[in-house]
């Protein structure tokens, strides 16, 4: 698969440029960052609601190792949170934003891994001569009162799996095991295997999990492209990946 670059050369302005080309169908999406005292390098989403905090919505998500800065990846993220039988357990107020309500993106993006969408979706993306990776962290809420979700956390599981298109299968290419909380991961081997894992990871009630889905295109972060170099736009980003997952923003 040929190598592809990211015109815009950041997650911020990779996101900036996709909300100058959003359709009429996309609605209005708000630009969040990550971390508000560098956002020059940290990660940003694109959020279907002003409303905070916003985890419970599903959202484009545009990221790097900001350490090596090397790629970006850019597509679907949104969070399981924590089952609504755990009210009684968690009264707090900021223990009552971690409870899933009906209202969160998790209910119809785990009911389409369920019936196909999602892998549907997966392979169109990869279908376009994209590099599809999949980033899932997961970990346990002692006490909801003392977790931001939106704080990286030593004690979190990150797994990165990878779509082969040709051959369909799918697979753990890197792993961060803290907790051993998502180490069913390690037995997913194609996209049907990847979806039932989820399914039954997110039937955990104490479990958090964050899910990305999403393209992942090189950058060069200093100097300029050769002509050798397979350049792409924002606008063929959102054509190419993005716009396979728009129907979980919301």
């Amino acid at each position: 698969m040929n190598t592809l670059y990211c015109e815009n050369k950041s997650p911020r302005k990779l996101c900036e440029a996709i909300e100058a080309i959003l359709p009429p169908e996309a609605g209005r999406l708000i630009r969040r960052p990550y971390n508000h005292f560098q956002p020059t390098m940290t990660s940003w989403w694109l959020v279907p609601s002003n409303e905070l905090p916003f985890f419970k919505f599903g959202k484009f998500g545009f990221s790097w190792d900001e350490k090596v800065r090397d790629a970006i990846s850019c597509g679907l993220y949104l969070s399981k949170g924590l089952d609504p039988m755990l009210k009684a357990v968690y009264p707090s107020k900021k223990g009552g934003r971690l409870i899933m309500t009906d209202g969160w993106a998790w209910h119809n993006f785990i009911e389409d891994c369920r019936n196909g969408k999602i892998a549907d979706a997966i392979k169109d993306a990869a279908s376009q001569s994209v590099v599809i990776e999949a980033v899932i962290e997961g970990g346990y809420v002692d006490d909801p009162g003392l977790f931001d979700p939106q704080v990286e956390l030593p004690a979190m599981d990150c797994y990165t799996l990878s779509f082969d298109v040709k051959t369909g299968s799918m697979r753990v290419t890197k792993a961060r095991r803290a907790v051993m909380a998502i180490k069913a991961l390690n037995q997913v081997k194609d996209l049907p295997s990847f979806c039932k894992t989820l399914d039954e990871l997110g039937r955990n009630q104490f479990l958090w999990m964050n899910v990305f889905i999403g393209g992942v295109f090189k950058v060069k972060e200093y100097g300029e492209f050769t002509p050798e170099d397979k350049v792409i736009t924002a606008s063929q980003i959102w054509e190419k990946v993005l716009c396979k997952f728009q129907r979980w923003i919301k």
